[in-house]
């Protein structure tokens, strides 16, 4: 059975922080953080929590662990007022059994840059929904010729793009110019997908992939698909 997003995120950022990944460690560690903050307000729904404080944080550079200490520790000074602070930190995952690393400077702004190559968010929504549509007419050409392995990576590709395009859209609304949804999305997606049935027809195969990519969806929103894949 899968694990919750929030708890496959603890695992991602335990993992990534190994690796020395320290960005990826502390985008991971603090979407898992916000699951327990929008649990923990849901106990107190006239609270008024502004943690405008822990986002306003420089953590460009120095140690992950501190940088999530800090953060932890603002939103705890923001929650005390509501007596969150207390539940709040019972519920966060211990950063005990985490690796320490290194925040290297500028690198919150590196997976975006990796993604828009100098263009801004609104490219990267439109031109992953262009992506996607022909990577999709390449799948099903592929498959109807018999290039059953091909057509599948063309399909995954397409499944991707549409995924990569509906977090764009959500960083577009929010003004995230770091991408901080799309590169979570990115990972949960990869933890989702990585243990899949590969033996299984191609529109079983698909329709896993698809399943695990609405699994990894950050928004309330749902990815608006097309078709389902290599139907009978």
């Amino acid at each position: 059975m899968r694990k919750s997003p929030a708890e496959a995120l603890v695992d991602i950022a335990r993992t990534k922080a190994e690796q020395g990944e320290g960005w990826d460690a502390l985008t991971a560690q603090l979407s898992a953080d916000s699951y327990v903050l929008a649990e923990v307000m849901a106990t107190n729904p006239k609270a008024l929590l502004d943690v405008g404080p822990a986002w306003n944080l420089n953590l460009e550079s120095g140690s992950l662990k501190d940088a999530l200490a800090a953060y932890r520790e603002r939103i705890l000074e923001c929650a005390a007022s509501w007596e969150l602070a207390v539940p709040m930190r019972r519920k966060w995952a211990s950063l005990d059994a985490m690796s320490d690393t290194t925040l290297e400077s500028g690198g919150a702004a590196a997976f975006a840059a990796g993604l828009l190559k100098g263009r801004d968010t609104e490219w990267l929504v439109k031109s992953r929904l262009s992506k996607a549509a022909r990577l999709r007419l390449l799948a099903l050409r592929l498959f109807e010729a018999g290039n059953t392995e091909g057509a599948l990576n063309s399909a995954r590709a397409s499944e991707l793009s549409l995924f990569t395009r509906h977090h764009a859209a959500e960083s577009q609304i929010t003004s995230d110019p770091s991408l901080a949804i799309v590169r979570t999305a990115h990972m949960l997606a990869e933890y989702a997908t990585a243990d899949l049935d590969a033996d299984a027809s191609p529109a079983e195969v698909m329709a896993a992939y698809r399943e695990a990519l609405d699994w990894a969806t950050l928004t309330e929103e749902p990815v608006k698909w097309p078709e389902p894949y290599f139907a009978a």
